[in-house]
């Protein structure tokens, strides 16, 4: 299982929106464009 899918679960939440999140904060903090688009 990926981790990501792991913590969603132990946190109640859906994958998909913790993946989008996660992106989300990358772009935000780091300015890396985590789609490579």
């Amino acid at each position: 299982t990926h981790i990501l899918a792991s913590v969603a679960s132990w946190r109640g939440e859906e994958t998909q929106w913790l993946e989008a999140q996660t992106d989300a904060n990358v772009r935000t903090l780091f300015g890396i464009d985590v789609n490579g688009v």
